[in-house]
């Protein structure tokens, strides 16, 4: 099933609050792990709708061919063991 046209025209935050799934892949344990990751997608040309540091994990978001969210992300912070909110935090990363 794809999307509807009003739907890849919001930004990605708003698409990704939206969406009713988001399946997660681990890519491993560093962050050139998703380094490595992100060169794969962009060598098989594979469009990366978004990189994101969310304090405890770092994520590249794309699409699978039916429309529905996926995202590869790699654990590199325990920080949310002390301070639970900085879960919810977002921001944009450069691999």
């Amino acid at each position: 099933m794809t999307s509807p046209s009003w739907y890849s025209d919001l930004p990605l935050r708003t698409r990704l609050r939206v969406a009713p799934v988001c399946t997660a892949f681990k890519a491993g344990d560093s962050i050139d792990d998703l380094r490595r990751a992100k060169a794969h997608f962009d060598a098989l040309g594979v469009p990366v709708d978004a990189v994101e540091d969310h304090a405890v994990a770092q994520s590249i978001y794309l699409h699978d061919p039916d429309g529905n969210v996926i995202e590869v992300y790699v654990d590199t912070s325990g920080v949310w063991r002390t301070d639970p909110q900085a879960v919810a935090s977002i921001s944009p990363l450069t691999l």
